[in-house]
């Protein structure tokens, strides 16, 4: 596999289409971080009807106002957390990010399925199954989704199940799940 992220967008970026793809078996950097099947941190990023597997800390992360995500009918499974204590993310959004997750399957990542953080941070779950989220190594987290600190998360026709420590966790003041 490559070290650190298998996509990077960044700066300048407008818009990125992933689709019929896989990515998988991305390695950590030598600080034992990242190893991301996709991070974005500037444009709209869509992937549709592809796989992401066996990466290492994020599936897919994208942080800041400008980052937009959108997954259709794509699976992700088997994200695992980095030696640094750090968890497994599916799909990390951060700082303002926005994100539409249709039609997918994410199933045992190590440490969450979801995570929404953040003041502006919103995102839409539909038709979409997460499920089998599996504890880090420490025995924490193994949530479905997790939304915190003002995160606006939206949750329809959707299945959460069989996540180790919960399947749906809000925390923080003005965070809204629905």
């Amino acid at each position: 596999g490559n070290h650190n992220q298998g996509i990077n967008v960044q700066v300048g970026a407008n818009e990125v289409l992933v689709r019929d793809s896989i990515i998988s078996d991305q390695l950590p950097d030598p600080s034992g971080l990242y190893g991301s099947a996709v991070l974005i941190s500037a444009g709209s990023l869509t992937i549709e009807s592809s796989e992401l597997t066996g990466n290492s800390h994020y599936a897919v992360g994208g942080e800041g106002e400008e980052v937009t995500v959108t997954l259709r009918d794509t699976y992700i499974q088997g994200t695992l957390a980095p030696d640094t204590g750090e968890t497994g993310i599916a799909v990390a959004l951060a700082s303002g990010a926005t994100a539409e997750i249709d039609g997918c399957e994410l199933a045992e990542n190590q440490g969450q399925g979801i995570l929404a953080d953040g003041e502006g941070t919103t995102l839409t779950v539909s038709d979409t199954t997460v499920r089998d989220g599996l504890t880090t190594t420490d025995g924490s987290y193994g949530t479905g989704i997790r939304a915190q600190a003002a995160a606006q998360v939206t949750i329809e026709h959707s299945i959460v199940q069989d996540c180790a420590t919960g399947g749906i966790y809000a925390a923080g003041h003005g965070t809204t799940v629905t």
